[in-house]
């Protein structure tokens, strides 16, 4: 058996890695790619010889959004930044980071973020039903604080004028909060 040595030491741990990572030389060709890269890039069609933003390019049309992808991919060529893409083919959602070019080139790190976007789609979605079936009956009960505040159930002694106005003023924050959370859910979309 012979001795391990830092090198070895650190591809077992590229290669334990959750996310991909891949270091592309000073020409932008693929210096080295850790496992998780390399299964991510076989899953996605994509090679890795050649220059690394080339073949970035190569997905476009695979991706839900192909000319967004591609004008996304130029701009990480030049410099670091981040992309978020759906894989249309097999249905994965990723993250692709570059980071700026330094001496040895330039990191790419690649992440799997179909979970986290299914469970943020999800809990949007419960916001949204919850936001919808809470304004249903708000709506019922300002219509009916109305009636009973303009008299047209009959006189109001003042303490229950007061009451109104308080239950009046609770139901208009309760509004306003749906409304709110309905417009959240509306711009993470």
């Amino acid at each position: 058996m012979r001795p391990t040595t830092d090198a070895d030491s650190l591809l077992v741990l590229l290669d334990e890695s959750l996310d991909g990572l891949l270091l592309a030389d000073g020409r932008g060709r693929v210096a080295l790619a850790n496992r998780p890269f390399r299964d991510a890039a076989d899953l996605l069609g994509l090679a890795l010889d050649g220059v690394f933003a080339d073949r970035l390019l190569e997905l476009a049309d695979r991706t839900t959004e192909p000319y967004a992808f591609a004008a996304a991919v130029e701009r990480l060529r030049e410099g670091a930044g981040v992309v978020e893409f759906e894989d249309a083919v097999a249905g994965g959602v990723y993250e692709l980071h570059a980071a700026a070019e330094g001496d040895a080139g330039r990191a790419w790190t690649l992440r799997d973020v179909t979970r986290r976007r299914a469970e943020q789609r999800a809990r949007d979605d419960r916001v949204a039903a919850v936001g919808h079936e809470l304004r249903t009956p708000l709506t019922s009960m300002t219509g009916f604080i109305d009636l009973l505040s303009d008299g047209s159930a009959g006189p109001l002694t003042a303490e229950q004028a007061r009451y109104l106005e308080i239950v009046g003023r609770a139901a208009a924050r309760l509004q306003t909060l749906v409304g709110e959370l309905l417009e959240e859910g509306r711009e993470s979309e």
